[in-house]
C-alpha cells in the first residue's frame, strides 16, 4: 500500500471514531448540553478543518488530480460520485454550521434539524469512506505507475510535515469530542449504526 493511501486509510479510522462522537450527541446528549452550539461549533471545526480541508484536500488536490490526468474522468464513473459525496458533505455541514452561529438552547424544530442533518451526514461519510477504502484507493493503487505513486507519497508528506502542528491540534479536538460523547463505545464500534428514530430523552 503507497505511502498516501496508508495515510488516508488511517484518517478514515479517526474520522469514523469522530462520526460515532457526532451521532451520539446528537442522539443521546444535545437536548441538555448546557453549551449545545458550542459543542455543534467543535463538531463543524473539525468536520471543516480535519475531515474537509485536511483530508479531502489531500483527496481532491493529489491523488483525485493524479487520477484524472490519468485513466479516470472526473464527472462520471468513481470520481464524479467521490465529488458529489465531498459536495453533500459540505452542504450538511454548513446547515451545522448555520445551528451552531444561532443563540440560546436548540428548541423542539432545531433538534429535529440537528438530528436529522446528522445521521444524514454520518450515512453519507460513512457510506463513502467504505467506497474509498474498498473500491477507488485499491483503483488507484492498480491504475497509478509507480513512479506517480512515489511522487503522490512525496506531495503528501510535505502537505502534512508544513502543517504538522494543525494537524496534531484537529487530531486532539476529535479525540476531546470522542472522549466526551463516545468513550463507552468508541473502541468496539468505530462506524456508528445510524438510525432515523428520534431517540426519546434519558
Amino acid at each position: 500500500m503507497s505511502q498516501l493511501v496508508s495515510t488516508l486509510v488511517a484518517e478514515h479510522v479517526h474520522i469514523q471514531r469522530v462520526l460515532t462522537a457526532l451521532h451520539d450527541f446528537a442522539a443521546f446528549h444535545a437536548h441538555d448540553d448546557a453549551d449545545v452550539r458550542g459543542a455543534i461549533g467543535q463538531f463543524v471545526t473539525y468536520l471543516r478543518k480535519f475531515v474537509d480541508g485536511w483530508h479531502h484536500h489531500k483527496e481532491e488536490d493529489l491523488l483525485f488530480d493524479a487520477l484524472e490526468r490519468g485513466p479516470l474522468p472526473r464527472d462520471t464513473g468513481p470520481l464524479a460520485c467521490m465529488y458529489a459525496d465531498h459536495d453533500a458533505g459540505r452542504q450538511h455541514v454548513g446547515m451545522l454550521a448555520a445551528l451552531a452561529a444561532a443563540s440560546g438552547p436548540l428548541d423542539e424544530e432545531e433538534l429535529a434539524v440537528l438530528r436529522r442533518t446528522v445521521m444524514g451526514y454520518v450515512r453519507l461519510l460513512s457510506g463513502h469512506i467504505v467506497k474509498e477504502d474498498d473500491v477507488l484507493y485499491p483503483m488507484a493503487e492498480r491504475l497509478l505507475p509507480g513512479r506517480d505513486l512515489d511522487a503522490l507519497d512525496e506531495a503528501a508528506a510535505a502537505v502534512d510535515d508544513a502543517n504538522a502542528a494543525e494537524g496534531q491540534r484537529l487530531r486532539a479536538l476529535g479525540d476531546e469530542l470522542i472522549a466526551r460523547y463516545a468513550a463507552a463505545r468508541v473502541g468496539r464500534d468505530p462506524a456508528p449504526e445510524v438510525s432515523t428514530r428520534t431517540p426519546s430523552p434519558r
